[in-house]
């Protein structure tokens, strides 16, 4: 398959290199960076918690152009710069494009829907992939865990499961699902759960489960994620499906700490 990922961090790498040794066409589409261009020149040096490494060479470019040759476009932007990387390749976008969204957060396939129209299929899933860029070029596969594929039209279930089979068969577990607003929600409430008290406290996740006090504070944090769920859900007569997880594992942050402005196709 042709895949063009939107957002070349470190999420964004590991997810690209893996397909990419699987036999598919990936090209990584981001801003111009000392991370890109070491990508371009000397490929991709991706390293395992166990010490381990491995070169991979992949496709990248700034130019939003290479969206034309894409039959899956997966999205990997922060939340904040959505608007304006849709902004970028929507002259590119085909009707027959997938469009994936792995995002962190809340509101990303609106945003999406809204700038590229309802032309391309657009899913939005979420993932337990996780990864950290260590330096340019170089960027570990932190920790492993499901990624679930959703949709919410039925005549984009074909379009989900083919996804989710591509990502199993490389070797990132998948699973496409019609639920997924309340996956979303779960993962919200672990990653405002944990990232948030790390993030104040400036400790590693692993101090939460220790400290009585502050798996306190998580689960606190994490059942206020979900009362707001509940009230949205009954606000949309929706049937219950909000989460309640209890922040006991960890996640990704979907704040991003001030700092220098970035490119819309960028993602730490």
């Amino acid at each position: 398959m042709r895949i063009v990922i939107v957002g070349p961090g470190a999420l964004g790498s590991v997810i690209g290199a893996t397909l990419s040794r699987r036999g598919h066409e990936v090209t990584l589409l981001g801003r111009r960076s000392p991370h890109l261009q070491a990508l371009r020149e000397r490929g991709l040096k991706l390293e395992t918690r166990d010490c381990t490494s491995e070169h991979v060479t992949i496709a990248v470019t700034d130019d939003p152009a290479v969206i034309g040759a894409a039959e899956t476009v997966i999205v990997l932007v922060k939340v904040v710069d959505t608007i304006a990387a849709m902004d970028a390749i929507r002259p590119y976008i085909r009707p027959d494009h997938v469009v994936l969204t792995l995002q962190n957060g809340l509101g990303n396939i609106e945003k999406i829907r809204t700038t590229l129209g309802t032309g391309p299929r657009i899913l939005v899933g979420v993932t337990s992939q996780a990864a950290t860029r260590l330096r340019p070029g170089s960027v570990m596969h932190a920790g492993e865990g499901p990624t679930l594929v959703g949709y919410v039209d039925e005549r984009d279930a074909g379009s989900a499961g083919e996804l989710a089979r591509i990502f199993t068969d490389a070797g990132l577990p998948a699973v496409s699902v019609p639920d997924i607003d309340r996956w979303i929600w779960r993962k919200l409430a672990v990653s405002a759960a944990i990232n948030g008290l790390t993030a104040l406290g400036g400790f590693l996740n692993g101090a939460i489960a220790s400290e009585a006090a502050l798996l306190d504070a998580a689960e606190t944090i994490s059942e206020e994620v979900a009362s707001v769920a509940r009230v949205r859900d009954r606000a949309r007569r929706h049937a219950p499906r909000h989460p309640r997880n209890r922040g006991r594992h960890g996640g990704q942050s979907i704040v991003d700490a001030p700092g220098p402005r970035r490119r819309p196709t960028d993602r730490s």
